[in-house]
């Protein structure tokens, strides 16, 4: 049976979760490869975030649409309604550490439990993976980011920048690098760059 997957992807306002704001949430909830629930919100900033113009303008946001987002107390809410469909989900996402850190510093703030439905203790990269097929001479890429990708991969993604095209075209790049580590003989490579025991690098993973 495969393990159950938690795609997440947030559009925020800056690169800091201290500081900056979740825009969008997206996520999609799969079960032994199937499709059980997607979800896409505009999220309201609390009044303390710091709104970086520059990134409203790349996610074409407004204040009014801001202000017609839900609280992010309460999307998270719903994430953990989703996810206890399920078993303990594995997160998995294009370079997935920059949206955690967002899901880890939104659920302080709103005193949740993210062990209580999540295995916070491993997860999936497909940028992670990319590099590594990269590295073992599969791919060839000069760069690593969900556009170069999908674009390696034909994936049509129309609304870049926007959390739930982004999810549903990192889902599809999962399966595809996925069957491609398996055309190679190389399935231990997810185990590799899943998790927090490996950094991969151009260079290949490092311990």
């Amino acid at each position: 049976m495969k393990p159950n997957i938690l795609y997440l992807d947030f559009e925020t306002s800056g690169l800091d979760p201290k500081r900056h704001a979740v825009l969008q949430a997206a996520w999609i909830l799969e079960r032994n490869g199937e499709v059980i629930q997607e979800r896409s919100f505009d999220v309201q900033p609390d009044k303390n975030d710091d709104l970086c113009m520059a990134a409203l303008e790349v996610n074409g946001y407004d204040f009014v649409r801001m202000k017609a987002g839900r609280f992010m107390s309460n999307v998270l809410l719903l994430l953990k309604q989703d996810c206890l469909q399920v078993s303990f989900p594995r997160i998995c996402g294009h370079n997935v550490q920059f949206d955690i850190s967002f899901l880890k510093e939104a659920s302080d703030r709103a005193h949740e439990n993210l062990f209580l439905y999540l295995d916070m203790k491993k997860f999936l990269d497909t940028a992670a993976i990319a590099r590594y097929l990269d590295y073992q001479g599969i791919l060839s890429l000069d760069r690593y980011n969900l556009d170069a990708c999908c674009a390696y991969y034909l994936i049509q993604n129309t609304k870049m920048h926007d959390a739930l095209g982004d999810i549903r075209a990192t889902r599809e790049l999962f399966h595809l690098l996925t069957r491609d580590t398996i055309a190679h003989d190389m399935k231990p490579a997810i185990d590799h760059v899943s998790g927090t025991s490996y950094v991969v690098t151009a260079g290949g993973p490092v311990k």
